[in-house]
């Protein structure tokens, strides 16, 4: 199973496409909430498993990403929904739906995954419980909780709960 193309789109706008100097063409690298450098869709850059923060080493190591067209961006994401799905397969057993699989899979992109939300749906919590843990966690970054994190998990749980 692979996200499916209304997974993506759901993704793809919640990561909005990160454009870090709009006064040139193409996409380039910004930073996001928490102030990792990111390029497209969300595409965090790391070093080593280490995000970078410096903008010197995204210069330096990532040259290729100083200045992207939207189908990078779109190549990216797909990438990290498929890294992001391959988690998902390998965390989760219990059944789960397309649509189901598409809101865990964008729940891991942006949070790399939860073992306590695999383990409640392992062990076929209530969907109440689920929902309790999925809306309320997550939804902070450098310790100030974001309106745009709270809308994703409650958007995301809302599809998976109607799956």
């Amino acid at each position: 199973m692979i996200v499916s193309d209304e997974g993506l789109r759901f993704i793809a706008e919640f990561e909005s496409l990160h454009d870090g100097d709009l006064t040139k063409i193409g996409i380039q690298p910004k930073t996001d909430c928490s102030g990792i450098w990111t390029v497209g869709y969300g595409h965090a850059l790391f070093i080593h498993g280490k995000p970078v923060f410096d903008f010197a080493l995204v210069e330096k190591f990532f040259p290729e990403f100083l200045n992207i067209d939207d189908a990078k961006a779109w190549e990216l994401l797909k990438e990290d929904t498929n890294k992001a799905g391959d988690i998902v397969k390998a965390s989760v057993r219990a059944y789960y739906t397309q649509r189901q699989f598409d809101m865990l899979t964008s729940h891991t992109m942006n949070t790399g995954g939860s073992s306590t939300l695999f383990q409640l749906i392992n062990d076929g919590a209530k969907m109440e419980d689920i929902g309790n843990w999925w809306k309320n966690h997550y939804i902070t970054s450098l310790e100030k909780k974001l309106p745009g994190l709270v809308r994703r998990r409650s958007e995301e749980f809302t599809i998976y709960s109607k799956s």
